[in-house]
């Protein structure tokens, strides 16, 4: 708005800067068409037999008259069109007043209803995930304590069997105490019937 309104009155002020000239343009053509008409009078002084001068005059003046005239119309369609600009904004902003609460509120209302739709299936899929943990770990429960049982099955298992070793191997050294008791009383033995069979008379 404000670059808007410096650039009115700078097209004002030159404007009127340039009717002033015109204005002071004319009046030196017209005494000076008075005082040639003093001194030489004639017809007119734009024709073929008027003075250089005041010929050259003539056009200087129809070319700011149309420039005069240009600036006019070009300042007349802006402002028409700066009107036509402004009429155009206050009726959009009508029509928005009037129209975008309505259609916001019932695209805000449509995208909140496709959100809770979509939270509502993540929360659905959200309990299933959960159901399908819970039921896994269960299921891990149960495998656990079924391996605590086979684990200490297996540690029963391993510690009668390392009684039955250990029970086997008392044994084998009893045995092998009672083969060394045989074998030692089978040499004596021997060794007594050798000493009978070379001394017959014992």
């Amino acid at each position: 708005n404000y670059t808007n309104h410096s650039w009115h009155s700078n097209f004002i002020g030159g404007y009127k800067l340039l009717l002033k000239k015109v204005i002071i343009r004319i009046n030196c053509l017209r005494s000076n068409i008075y005082l040639m008409a003093k001194q030489k009078p004639t017809p007119t002084g734009v024709g073929p037999g008027a003075h250089p001068d005041r010929k050259e005059e003539a056009e200087h003046l129809l070319f700011y008259v149309l420039l005069i005239i240009t600036f006019f119309i070009l300042f007349w369609c802006f402002i028409k069109s700066r009107q036509q600009i402004a009429i155009e904004r206050f009726a959009q902003k009508r029509k928005r007043v009037k129209v975008e609460p309505v259609s916001r509120k019932k695209a805000d209302m449509e995208y909140y209803k496709i959100r809770m739709n979509e939270m509502e299936k993540d929360k659905s899929e959200l309990e299933n995930q959960l159901c399908y943990q819970l039921q896994e770990k269960e299921r891990l429960m149960l495998a656990l304590r079924s391996a605590e049982v086979k684990n200490n099955s297996f540690q029963n298992q391993v510690f009668t069997t390392e009684e039955t070793v250990d029970q086997l191997r008392q044994e084998i050294q009893q045995l092998r105490r009672e083969n060394e008791r045989i074998v030692h009383k089978g040499e004596d033995h021997m060794a007594i019937i050798n000493r009978m069979a070379h001394c017959p008379t014992l």
